[in-house]
C-alpha cells in the first residue's frame, strides 16, 4: 500500500482516507522528531496560564493581568487546566510546538490531496510549508 502512495499513483489504487491516515502518521511522526532534535521553544500561552491560576499576580495597572483574564484564546485556557493539573513550562509548550506543527504540515497534506488525489504530491505541499 505504501509503495503505492509514495509512487503517486491515483486515487483509484489507493483510497483518499489511507492515504490521509499515512500522511498525519508521517508528519506526527515527523513532528516528534522535530520536538526533539531542535529542543522545546517555551510558549508564551505558559505565561498566559500562570496568570488565568493565579500563580503570577502582576502589579495593579499591568496590562496583562486583565488581558490574559479577560481575553479568551482556547490555547492560552488549555495551557491554564495543564498548569492547574502538572505547572510544568516545558510540558506545556512541548505539546504546543508538537501540535503547531503537525496543524501546519497535515492540514496542508490534506488539502493537497483532496484536490489531486496524489499523495506525493501532497507531501511536497507539506515539505513547502516547513521551508
Amino acid at each position: 500500500m505504501f509503495d503505492k502512495l509514495l509512487a503517486g499513483q491515483q486515487s483509484d489504487a489507493v483510497p483518499v482516507e489511507k492515504a490521509l491516515l499515512f500522511g498525519a502518521l508521517a508528519w506526527a511522526v515527523y513532528s516528534v522528531c522535530q520536538v526533539v532534535l531542535n529542543g522545546i521553544v517555551v510558549d508564551e500561552s505558559v505565561i498566559a496560564a500562570q496568570v488565568i491560576t493565579g500563580a503570577v499576580e502582576y502589579p495593579p495597572g499591568h496590562p496583562h493581568g486583565p488581558y490574559y483574564q479577560g481575553i479568551y484564546s482556547l490555547f492560552h485556557y488549555l495551557a491554564a487546566a495543564v498548569w492547574w493539573l502538572v505547572p510544568s513550562p516545558l510540558l506545556i509548550s512541548a505539546v504546543q510546538n508538537f501540535v503547531y506543527l503537525l496543524l501546519s504540515t497535515l492540514s496542508v497534506y490534506a488539502l493537497t490531496l483532496v484536490i489531486t488525489r496524489n499523495a506525493v504530491w501532497s507531501f511536497v505541499a507539506g515539505v513547502l510549508v516547513v521551508l
